[in-house]
């Protein structure tokens, strides 16, 4: 039975919080968010991804790959956290590890061709799975006119 001190959250609201404060750029407070969901739901893939969103926002590349990681663990389809697992290992200086990630995309873009699912947009546009990847990508996403390219928010691609 939990403290009576022991705050209770609800992870759903506490998801959709960490969302927000992604997409505000407000990384420390997502990442508060997000491990309140984590100590409910520790298996969950997208928020395990999120987190390592706001790891990164925060600076943290190597708590970032963990959490990217973690995600693609629990799910090896989570197709943002493969993508955002190669950029961070790229920054990490591991070009091997990050083109291993990247050709694991490039397989499964091939083996799909126009039939793979869409990757979440910055503005909100579709996900991996309904009411996934979506709200909140501030770091990169794949630009629709540009099959196999990955655009990051500053503008760089990959």
């Amino acid at each position: 039975m939990p403290s009576a001190t022991t705050p209770q959250y609800d992870p759903s609201v506490e998801y959709q919080k960490g969302l927000t404060d992604l997409q505000a750029g407000k990384f420390r407070d997502a990442q508060r968010d997000f491990d309140h969901v984590l100590d409910s739901l520790p298996h969950d893939a997208d928020t395990l991804f999120y987190s390592g969103m706001s790891k990164a926002g925060l600076g943290d590349l190597k708590g970032a790959q963990r959490m990217y990681e973690r995600s693609l663990k629990e799910d090896a389809n989570q197709i943002p956290a493969r993508r955002e697992l190669a950029v961070t290992l790229a920054k990490l200086g591991q070009a091997d590890q990050a083109k291993a990630q990247l050709d694991i995309l490039q397989t499964r873009a091939t083996a799909c061709g126009d039939t793979c699912p869409p990757i979440g947009r910055p503005e909100g546009g579709g996900g991996h799975r309904a009411g996934g990847h979506g709200a909140g990508r501030p770091a990169s996403h794949i630009q629709p006119d540009r099959p196999g390219r990955c655009w990051l928010a500053d503008g760089g691609e990959w």
